[in-house]
């Protein structure tokens, strides 16, 4: 799993996480110690000057200690954000998470993964939330749970038994399966 969430934080920072494989080139100092993906929000309340995220420090570190520095006590009310640390961070190339495997071979019930997208990180969750042709996305037609790619998207509707068309007789729009159709066409009367 590389890219979770993506909301906009504070200033327009992608929250979500994103794993640091999908990095280019290797960068230990940015990725969190406590969740151990890429700091999208480098923050610090440590006097030492340790950096984690900035939903790792309100969320996970414990009772304001820091754990780089077991002795540090860390101000966690008085968080600072790291912006030229964000600003590196944001402009390090990556590729998408739905790039194909390193073996090529995805695992069984897997949806094949094979985008060729390369940008900065910072670019990263506008690609799976928008233009990602091999990000797994829901049907959108409402009782249909097939879970597919957003590029089989229209091909996949073209066939599903739950979208809507309209009844012939009153222009309802009802669920296309031909029992569900056929039965609101015997029983509609215009």
């Amino acid at each position: 799993m590389a890219a979770r969430g993506g909301a906009a934080g504070e200033g327009g920072a992608i929250t979500g996480w994103v794993d640091p494989f999908l990095l280019d080139k290797e960068c230990e100092d940015c990725v969190c110690a406590l969740c151990f993906g890429v700091m999208m929000v480098p923050s610090s309340g440590c006097p030492g000057g340790h950096c984690f995220c900035l939903v790792c420090y309100r969320l996970l570190l414990p009772k304001g200690f820091c754990p780089a520095g077991a002795a540090t006590r860390s101000q966690t009310e008085k968080l600072v954000r790291i912006r030229a640390m964000e600003g590196m961070i944001q402009a390090l190339r990556c590729r998408c998470e739905n790039a194909a495997g390193e073996e090529g071979i995805e695992a069984a019930g897997a949806l094949q993964k094979d985008c060729r997208w390369r940008g900065c990180v910072g670019q990263l969750a506008a690609h799976l939330q928008g233009e990602c042709g091999w990000a797994p996305v829901p049907c959108p037609n409402q009782g249909c749970a097939e879970l597919l790619l957003r590029k089989d998207l229209l091909n996949h509707d073209a066939i599903c038994g739950e979208r809507k068309v309209p009844c012939r007789h009153c222009k309802v729009l009802v669920a296309c399966r031909a029992w569900s159709l056929a039965e609101h066409e015997d029983i509609c009367f215009i």
